[in-house]
């Protein structure tokens, strides 16, 4: 299973956005959003994880498919 932070990196390049773009969405700092993609941070908890989805304008299951790889059990999200 990959990790948030390879999921976070390929749909931020799927979406051919940036970490500039992707914090003006979201109101998260870029700073922090770089540390998120890098891996040396993950989110505290869900809100963050629902603004990234909603800034990069993720479905459902894109959305589940990273809070899985943050939390690991896909039953325990839904």
């Amino acid at each position: 299973m990959k990790n948030f932070s390879n999921i976070l990196s390929e749909y931020v390049h799927e979406r051919k956005t940036n970490i500039s773009a992707l914090s003006s969405e979201t109101g998260i700092d870029r700073t922090l959003l770089h540390k998120y993609i890098s891996g040396s941070r993950t989110p505290s908890g869900i809100e963050a994880v629902l603004q990234i989805s909603d800034g990069l304008m993720l479905s459902d299951d894109e959305m589940l498919d990273r809070l899985e790889a943050l939390y690991g059990d896909r039953r325990r999200i839904e």
